[in-house]
């Protein structure tokens, strides 16, 4: 298998920003991901990583819904609806993740929608976007 690359969409027990606040280490279950980016540096590949939902987002989350066409390029329930929470992360290191499994990507988004997705996360990284750090010191 290989690491995943920027647009993969993998299976990773996302941890919810709330729930590390709330003192929690462990994703509370296994969700579509996107990964938003993936890079190399010194040797190690860092993911930052995009939860997706089916919970319709609350007021003051950022998400973007995820069109039909690109539901079925990631093999989700096309009479689902889902969105990508842009306000949010997981950092994570696939070289020596603790979380992260090595596997097949489950699809990947086109260009032009991960373009508006990166332009969206950006905008939030901006300001302020709140990230758990998943990577592992040891």
């Amino acid at each position: 298998m290989t690491t995943p690359e920027t647009g993969d969409v993998i299976i990773y027990p996302y941890l919810w920003r709330r729930e590390a606040e709330a003192g929690e280490t462990e994703g509370r279950k296994s969700r579509p991901t996107c990964v938003a980016i993936s890079r190399e540096i010194d040797g190690s590949q860092f993911l930052f990583l995009l939860p997706i939902t089916t919970k319709l987002p609350t007021a003051g989350t950022k998400a973007i819904e995820i069109p039909q066409l690109e539901k079925q390029r990631i093999g989700l329930d096309i009479g689902t609806r889902s969105w990508i929470v842009v306000d949010e992360h997981n950092i994570d290191n696939a070289s020596r993740s603790f979380y992260y499994e090595p596997q097949k990507p489950v699809g990947k988004l086109s260009r032009q929608f991960l373009i508006n997705i990166a332009r969206q996360f950006y905008v939030e990284l901006k300001n302020g976007n709140r990230s758990v750090d998943r990577t592992s010191e040891d």
